[in-house]
């Protein structure tokens, strides 16, 4: 994929503004490569543990924030919230 010239250029452009600090938003027609970039990007910048989230419109919030559930690894009565993608991504405790 990246051997092609114009994927070469849109991926060097991306880590570009990576390494600027900016973010990526990847739109576009199905099919044209806006997944298989941003892989190829996290699996460069973080190894091969990689956790994808497919946003779409019936994403919700707490889809990939915090979601509330009943029960902590197993003991009753405990409520709380579980972490989902993005705040897993933020943790910096490893």
């Amino acid at each position: 994929w990246v051997k092609d010239p114009v994927n070469a250029r849109k991926f060097y452009t991306a880590l570009q503004g990576l390494s600027l600090g900016r973010h990526l938003i990847f739109v576009g027609e199905q099919e044209t490569g806006k997944s298989t970039m941003a892989t190829a990007l996290a699996k460069l910048l973080s190894g091969p543990q990689v956790e994808q989230k497919q946003i779409e419109y019936t994403t919700s919030t707490q889809d990939v924030t915090f979601s509330p559930h009943l029960g902590e690894e197993g003991k009753a009565f405990q409520s709380g919230f579980k972490a989902n993608c993005v705040p897993r991504a933020m943790d910096t405790k490893g």
